[in-house]
């Protein structure tokens, strides 16, 4: 599988809910996701060689 690192920002969870669907879909396409709040990116440890897909809703 390939891996890939989904980054979010939300205030109200409608980002965070599109993220946990685009993660559950992600594994059916034969992609694994890593899925973190971008706030978190601190202390979340990544590749730089790592797939990376961001998003933010307003």
């Amino acid at each position: 599988m390939q891996r890939f690192l989904l980054l979010y920002a939300t205030q109200k969870g409608q980002a965070k809910a599109i993220a946990e669907e685009i993660f559950l879909q992600a594994g059916a396409h034969g992609f694994e996701a890593d899925m973190h709040c971008i706030s978190e990116m601190d202390k979340v440890r990544y590749s730089v060689k790592q797939n990376v897909a961001v998003f933010q809703l307003r």
